[in-house]
């Protein structure tokens, strides 16, 4: 009986150079189409090494989000800029309410 595998990804081999790179991709720990609760137990996976981890390997990134503050974008800062420096289309929409989002998180 042979064992079955999920497929993790589909690269187009045309124009991508993620179809003609030969590095493993890190993959999450939670899978993105499964709901999960982020609880910060050392024995659980961390909410913010998914997230890296989801950014390097995504496609486009739409994220709807309350508010941003500097404090947290700058968690993600460096993989950010490297999806979007390789092609990545990021979007974000958030709100002004309350003045929470702070300016320099770059939304205005």
């Amino acid at each position: 009986m042979s064992r079955g595998e999920v497929l993790t990804h589909v690269y187009s081999k045309l124009n991508s150079i993620r179809a003609v790179r030969d590095t493993k991709i890190v993959r999450p720990d939670t899978p993105i189409a499964q709901s999960s609760l982020f609880t910060g137990a050392k024995s659980e996976p961390s909410m913010l090494l998914e997230l890296q981890k989801e950014i390097v390997t995504a496609d486009r990134i739409d994220w709807l989000v309350s508010f941003i503050k500097f404090s947290g974008l700058r968690l993600l800062l460096e993989q950010l800029e490297q999806f979007t420096a390789s092609g990545g289309k990021l979007r974000i929409i958030t709100t002004p309410y309350m003045e929470v989002t702070y300016l320099k998180a770059g939304v205005s």
